[in-house]
C-alpha cells in the first residue's frame, strides 16, 4: 500500500511508474527461481592466473554468450580481488543484475563462466545458481607457474605495497605464518615476481582441492604453453565442441 501510496504521488509529478505485482518479495521469489533452473552451461575453471576473464570477454567478441560473474560483483575473485576494483553490490543485489543478464541470453544455446568459489569477495551466489554451475560440463585451462606469472605482474605490481601487503594478511592463517612473512618480505624489497609465486603455490592446492569436487566426467582439460588469450580461447572453444549435451 505504501509502494502504491508513492507510484500515485510521483505520477502526479510527470514521473512514470512501475508497480510490481505481488511486491517486491514477489520479484525476488520470481529471480532466485529463475536463477535455479537449469540451462545449459559451461564453466570455464583454471588455476590463478590463467587470464580465464580475459578468454571469456574474447569468446564474447567471437559471438559466444557469456556472464560475467566477476564483472557483476566488482571483484576478480580472490584475497587480491578487490584492488582496483569499485564497491561491491550487496548479495541481494547481486542476484537481481545476475538475474537481468541471466534473462537476455537465449536459453537454448551455451553459456559460459568463468569458475568461482561461493562468494566472490564478498557477494555470495544464489544457491541454485551456484550448485547448477558444480554440476555443468567445465573447461580447465592447466598452464605452468611461469607462464602464468607475467599477466599477474602486470596487473598487480603497479598497486602499492601496503595494499599488496593487506591482501595478504587476508589469507595469512591459509598461508601460515612464516610463508606470509615471506611474501610480505618480498613485497617489502619489490620481489614482486617471487611474492606472486610464493601466493600461486597456496591458490593452485586450494583450486585443486576444489576441483576434486566436480564430477570427473564433467571435466575437459586443456593444457597450453602461452598466454596468448586468442590461441587459448580458441583451444577452449575447440573443447567445447567435444561436450555432449543430454
Amino acid at each position: 500500500m505504501r509502494s502504491e501510496a508513492m507510484a500515485w504521488l510521483f505520477s502526479l509529478g510527470d514521473i512514470e511508474v512501475k508497480v510490481l505485482d505481488g511486491g517486491y518479495k514477489s520479484y525476488r521469489r520470481h529471480i532466485l527461481g529463475s536463477l535455479d533452473e537449469k540451462r545449459k552451461m559451461i564453466v570455464l575453471g583454471g588455476m590463478t592466473g590463467s587470464s580465464k576473464t580475459h578468454i571469456i570477454r574474447y569468446i564474447k567478441l567471437l559471438g559466444q554468450q557469456i556472464v560475467d560473474l566477476e564483472n557483476l560483483a566488482n571483484h576478480k575473485g580472490s584475497a587480491f580481488g578487490a584492488l582496483g576494483q569499485q564497491s561491491q553490490p550487496s548479495t541481494e543485489h547481486f542476484a537481481n543484475i545476475l538475474y537481468t543478464e541471466w534473462n537476455k541470453l537465449n536459453g537454448d544455446l551455451p553459456i559460459w563462466v568463468e569458475d568461482e568459489s561461493r562468494n566472490i569477495g564478498s557477494v555470495f551466489m544464489p544457491d541454485g545458481f551456484y550448485l547448477n554451475m558444480q554440476d555443468t560440463p567445465a573447461i580447465v585451462m592447466v598452464m605452468d607457474i611461469k607462464t602464468r606469472l607475467p599477466r599477474l605482474m602486470e596487473e598487480y605490481s603497479s598497486f602499492h605495497k601496503e595494499s599488496l601487503k593487506a591482501s595478504v594478511l587476508k589469507i595469512s592463517r591459509r598461508l601460515g605464518g612464516d610463508t606470509t612473512s615471506d611474501v610480505i618480505e618480498a613485497i617489502d624489497k619489490g620481489e614482486f615476481s617471487k611474492a606472486i609465486e610464493i601466493v600461486l603455490h597456496y591458490y593452485d592446492k586450494a583450486y585443486m582441492f576444489g576441483l576434486k569436487k566436480k564430477k570427473n566426467a564433467n571435466l575437459i582439460y586443456v593444457n597450453t604453453d602461452t598466454d596468448d588469450i586468442e590461441a587459448n580461447a580458441l583451444k577452449v572453444l575447440d573443447a567445447a565442441g567435444k561436450i555432449k549435451w543430454d
